[in-house]
């Protein structure tokens, strides 16, 4: 009897919790399965090494982005950091928080993401509350293209400057 009274009491304890809340605008679901995306784009010297190199691997899941953008030059003050950020359409609107120079920065990056490739798009930046923000998004022009790569399972070296953190 007592074991009934157990079941029948967890049975009207689970029942009135109704549903679970909706999830915020722009989350996505737990079970939603997460998309990789990697671009390279390397510049070599006269003789054919590589000389800088720029690489980046987007994680998705839903509208949500998360990743890493490195900036590898073949001297010196390479960029090397995350990115976080929203899908819009066709544009990632991300912060970029990287290390330059013993520095930690964040900047707002925005990349139009087409078939095969990742273009970056800049503009003219201001300082608002420690980030570095375009003045007018809208007005972002096209610059370096990154070709989509396959993803690769752990850092690739390009240079000599490109080893792991």
């Amino acid at each position: 009897m007592r074991l009934l009274f157990i079941a029948a009491l967890a049975a009207i304890l689970f029942a009135c919790q109704g549903p679970a809340p909706p999830s915020a605008p722009g989350t996505a679901a737990p079970t939603e399965p997460t998309r990789e995306r990697c671009f390279l784009s390397v510049t070599r010297s006269a003789d054919g090494s590589i000389a800088d190199s720029l690489r980046m691997r987007l994680s998705f899941r839903g509208d949500r982005a998360e990743g890493t953008y490195e900036w590898l030059p073949q001297e010196k003050d390479r960029m090397v950091g995350t990115l976080q950020g929203s899908l819009r359409n066709d544009t990632l609107t991300a912060v970029y928080t990287y290390q330059a120079e013993g520095v930690r920065s964040r900047e707002q990056r925005l990349f139009l993401l087409k078939a095969g490739e990742a273009v970056v798009l800049s503009g003219e930046m201001v300082e608002r509350e420690g980030l570095w923000v375009l003045r007018d998004p809208a007005r972002a022009m096209p610059g370096m293209t990154l070709p989509e790569v396959p993803c690769q399972s752990g850092p690739q070296p390009l240079n000599r400057n490109a080893a792991q953190p």
